[in-house]
């Protein structure tokens, strides 16, 4: 069961859920679904599932199921989106549920241009620059180093010891693995909360609020959706908040081992081990966050000199 996924069949507003496997036929699965919907007979539906670029795949075969729960394999998702249309139907008349866990959609575009960053210091992308890379390859089913970014936020309760600064570097690198984005709607040292960034153009639900607790000064999760109903990717290699403050907290290791690390090998470590590409000044402004917060500012440290010789 471990390779076992949850296909949601939706038609008509209604909805249900079934585990599916490599092995799952064809006819069993329609079999199924016209079990659950009365109305439908075998030959009067098909059957469609989406990824951003390829908005219309049909499921007509069983080598079909296999080709679909290879690639949400490869994304890392328990949950796949199934919509049934009747025939000759331009449209769906199903209803995507409103409890998404993690809508399993992914983009295939063209490299991105360095050139094209925001001035937030990230890897800016729009929709139409979402990019998981040849997910279809060997080498995107192992496991990055970022996979246990996925669980940085999960449940109301949560804390954070290292008050707002680590409840923000949690929150970005948990954005990031998951493939979404979000807007602050409050950002301060006490407070923040957060919002999907599609909340106004798809009414997602995502949100999730975070206070200082006075007694401890941890950052305490008090508020939390985690569901999304908007579609979304599972993961990218550029995204907007993976800019050079998270960058720093990333390359802090290599930083303290070799200070001196070249830029381009940071970029390298970072796409290798962990599925990303940065712009090289993202790499650079992230590589000299990490230095000062390790070694202190030179600047200050000059300034400590004439002291040092008096001392002497």
């Amino acid at each position: 069961m471990s390779n076992s996924k949850f296909g949601r069949f939706s038609y008509g507003g209604d909805s249900f859920i079934m585990c599916l496997s490599s092995s799952t036929k064809y006819d069993d699965m329609c079999a199924t679904i016209c079990l659950k919907f009365q109305n439908l007979k075998v030959g009067q539906y098909v059957l469609k599932y989406s990824l951003t670029d390829l908005p219309n795949c049909h499921l007509d075969s069983d080598e079909d199921i296999a080709v679909m729960m290879e690639i949400f394999e490869v994304l890392n998702s328990r949950f796949i989106n199934i919509q049934i249309f009747d025939v000759g139907s331009s449209s769906s008349t199903s209803i995507v549920p409103s409890t998404v866990v993690m809508s399993a959609t992914v983009s295939i575009a063209a490299p991105f241009d360095d050139g094209d960053v925001s001035s937030d210091d990230s890897n800016c992308e729009d929709d139409s620059n979402m990019i998981l890379g040849n997910f279809v390859s060997d080498k995107m089913k192992r496991k990055y180093m970022s996979s246990e970014w996925n669980d940085y936020i999960f449940r109301i309760g949560q804390f954070f010891t290292g008050g707002a600064v680590e409840f923000r570097d949690k929150l970005c690198k948990y954005v990031v693995e998951n493939g979404f984005q979000f807007c602050y709607t409050k950002n301060d040292k006490s407070r923040i909360s957060a919002e999907c960034a599609k909340k106004k153009r798809e009414s997602c639900q995502w949100y999730v609020h975070a206070s200082l607790r006075q007694s401890n000064n941890f950052f305490y999760i008090t508020e939390l959706n985690n569901e999304h109903t908007c579609v979304c990717v599972v993961r990218h290699q550029k995204h907007k908040r993976l800019g050079s403050n998270v960058v720093s907290t990333i390359i802090s290791d290599k930083v303290r081992a070799n200070p001196l690390v070249k830029t381009r090998d940071i970029m390298d470590y970072l796409k290798q081990d962990f599925g990303f590409e940065v712009a090289y000044h993202t790499a650079y402004r992230g590589k000299n966050t990490a230095n000062r917060s390790l070694h202190g500012d030179e600047g200050i440290g000059y300034d400590y000199l004439p002291w040092y010789l008096e001392a002497v």
